[in-house]
């Protein structure tokens, strides 16, 4: 073989599929494939396990919070006016009505058995991904001395937010206390931990057994955080509307530290507050804690509306305790949370120039909302099978109503009486009376001026003794 033959072999050879890298090993090159593969699949593994565990903890968890709070998180304009605090406001203010009569934009981050800490880390949360013009806290629970209330509805007003510095911030907060759970509601404070709230799975991960359709197909409010409640009760013996409580002092709780934090913090942020006590059947304790939240707003230099006397109102209350209460001595109804929030969006309009968004292109979701939230009004009018439900429910501005009715034990119990005259408190209903039986009674929606019901209500006495609902339905005829 020539000196050419080898040397060309030899170049040959370099840049062959067998060539030995220059300075390097032939296996190098493999086992760095095989480390980039087993990387890829590990990272495949890790990504495996936390989509695993993110879908478990949306499965179990508890849906009444993502049900609350997903239109806040979808809305991508800012809400001009937030209304947090307890079941009081959750169930009184209805923020689509407000929408609908006034044109405001709005949302209910209020949560049942809420107290005045928990009020404001709810706050602080919200305000990470909204910047009002407005909140408006009502001030019931501003005389306890604990930060939760109820732990179950903690997690309600917590777990749809995300992970964030604030969420951390207040679960170390609300938990620092000795003894953060009022005492009635202490059995539950096994739950209490900071990684049950910052990562809800450690709570839910057993609820397997009771998965339903509901999990699967999660309902989402159109109430924009409201829950109205329906239903008719007399209420318990209370102060009478109007009547002040004098001589109230300034006292210091928890609750009045957290309130001023929450005042602190909005008006650092150029946030207006007003401060509600918002009607139902109070007893003198209830005055008390009322007076107390006047003796806050003036000291803050902040508005107060105390809705047992409002200066502005015959009375001093715009609602009627005999038609407008849910329960007997806590929550109003559907037709007073109606009145609550006309009243409301009027004086926030008058008084902290909010605007209107009726016709603002930003907004024009909200229109088709509207629409929709007046389908729905009439939908569950049409759902209503007693007759004092089915009154109250029609007590609406956006309904015109006419009653004829033909059994007149309906105007002789003081019970329906009421509901009925509640009808005629609103512009252009009308109660008349008929020859016949039952109680004719038809709708109409006020905007389009299409018939939105037309039934008959035929009623017998009840088969046990009801103390209130003294006829119920025998027949319903559309």
């Amino acid at each position: 073989m020539t000196d050419k033959q080898n040397m060309d072999n030899c170049i040959e050879n370099e840049g062959g599929s067998g060539s030995v890298s220059r300075g390097g090993h032939p296996g190098g090159a493999v086992r760095g494939k095989v480390f980039l593969i087993r990387a890829a699949e590990c990272c495949l593994t890790v990504l495996l396990h936390i989509f695993a565990l993110w879908f478990l903890t949306r499965l179990l968890e508890r849906k009444e919070a993502r049900t609350k709070y997903e239109p806040f998180f979808a809305e991508e304009q800012d809400f001009d006016v937030l209304f947090l605090g307890s079941s009081h406001m959750l169930n009184a203010v209805l923020p689509m009505e407000m929408y609908s009569h006034d044109g405001i934009v709005s949302y209910n981050l209020a949560g049942s058995g809420n107290f005045l800490p928990t009020t404001y880390w709810v706050l602080e949360n919200a305000l990470d991904y909204t910047t009002p013009q407005a909140v408006v806290v009502d001030c019931y629970f501003l005389n306890k001395d604990y930060a939760i209330r109820n732990v179950s509805q903690n997690h309600v007003s917590f777990d749809a937010f995300p992970l964030s510095r604030n969420k951390i911030r207040a679960v170390r907060d609300l938990l620092s206390y000795d003894a953060p759970v009022e005492e009635s509601e202490a059995a539950e404070a096994g739950n209490l931990t900071p990684l049950n709230f910052l990562w809800d799975y450690t709570v839910y991960h057993s609820r397997w057994s009771e998965l339903n359709d509901g999990d699967f197909n999660v309902y989402i409010t159109r109430e924009l955080g409201a829950e109205p409640v329906f239903g008719v009760a007399v209420p318990a013996e209370h102060v009478q509307p109007g009547a002040a409580m004098a001589g109230v002092g300034y006292e210091s709780t928890l609750g009045t530290e957290y309130l001023e934090r929450l005042i602190s913090d909005c008006r650092a942020r150029g946030i207006k507050v007003l401060l509600t006590y918002l009607p139902f059947p109070e007893n003198a304790d209830d005055r008390s804690e009322a007076a107390l939240a006047g003796c806050v707003a003036r000291e803050q230099g902040v508005d107060f509306l105390d809705f047992y006397e409002l200066s502005d109102v015959p009375g001093g209350n715009i609602v009627n305790f005999d038609t407008d209460c849910f329960d007997p001595d806590g929550h109003l109804n559907v037709s007073g949370a109606r009145k609550v929030s006309k009243y409301l969006g009027k004086w926030l309009k008058t008084n902290f120039d909010i605007p209107d968004r009726r016709s603002d292109a930003a907004y024009a979701s909200w229109n088709e909302a509207a629409e929709n939230y007046r389908l729905l009004k009439v939908n569950t009018l049409k759902e209503k099978t007693e007759l004092d439900t089915y009154l109250m429910t029609a007590a609406d501005d956006d309904f015109e109503v006419l009653a004829e009715v033909g059994d007149k034990r309906v105007l002789e119990i003081p019970y329906y009486h009421r509901l009925l005259r509640n009808l005629g408190g609103i512009t252009g209903n009308s109660v008349e009376t008929v020859s016949g039986d039952g109680i004719h009674i038809m709708v109409v929606d006020t905007e389009s001026g299409e018939d939105a019901d037309d039934v008959i209500f035929t009623l017998k006495e009840p088969d046990e003794e009801e103390p209130i609902r003294q006829l119920v339905t025998e027949s319903i005829n559309r």
